[in-house]
């Protein structure tokens, strides 16, 4: 079915329109236009008049817990469920479920429970992204709300986690100082004995790459 939205601003990703039009099809934005546009119009199935609503883009949000009741942390596919439609219906249009500490079982668990949401994305729901995991590689010194006796540093067993999952893991929050975990991040199985140079260089270069921080002061 063709909606044909008349007379909306519109937010795009070149400034405000004023006064534009937004053609509907399917569910999909399929024309945006700086205004009515009347042979779209007449071939549309419906025209509403949209005088006085904005249109935005949905919001993304890389860092979401859950929502009305429901904890990604429950590692199941309904609570994954359950974070989508309550974010949807606040204007979220992309959510990467984030995963306090809990043990390598746990998290590969939720990850399972997220192949199985992420094969429902649809249009009128929100997409479920990938997974950001929050933890467990961070420092129990500086533990905030994780759970201090599920935080752990990177090491020779845990670290394939992210070569099993790596269609699903998007995002990972890691403390760099603590243990061998920026050693393990950039793939080196060496020991640091003499290599505290090579460690500086490539600790620089992650701090000049890095895409985003949290929890930082």
């Amino acid at each position: 079915m063709r909606r044909y939205l008349i007379h909306i601003d519109i937010y795009s990703g070149s400034g405000l329109i004023h006064g534009g039009a937004l053609l509907m099809d399917g569910g999909r934005i399929a024309g945006v236009h700086t205004e009515m546009r009347r042979e779209v119009a007449a071939s549309s199935d419906e025209v509403l008049d949209m005088r006085g609503h904005t249109a935005v883009p949905g919001y993304i949000d890389c860092h979401v817990h859950g929502g009305d009741g429901h904890d990604v942390n429950d590692c199941t596919a309904a609570s994954i469920r359950g974070t989508r439609d309550f974010h949807r219906s606040h204007g979220v249009t992309t959510i990467f479920p984030s995963w306090l500490a809990l043990s390598t079982e746990d998290i590969e668990k939720g990850l399972e429970a997220l192949r199985t949401v992420r094969k429902e994305n649809a249009p009128g729901k929100a997409f479920v992204a990938g997974a950001h995991l929050e933890g467990p590689f961070l420092n129990p010194l500086y533990n905030g709300s994780q759970p201090v006796d599920r935080i752990v540093p990177i090491d020779d067993d845990n670290v394939a986690i992210f070569e099993r999952n790596r269609d699903v893991i998007a995002r990972t929050t890691i403390a760099p100082e603590y243990g061998r975990n920026l050693e393990y991040y950039f793939n080196s199985k060496s020991t640091t004995n003499g290599l505290w140079s090579e460690g500086c260089q490539k600790f620089e270069s992650f701090c000049g790459s890095r895409r985003s921080e949290e929890h930082t002061s």
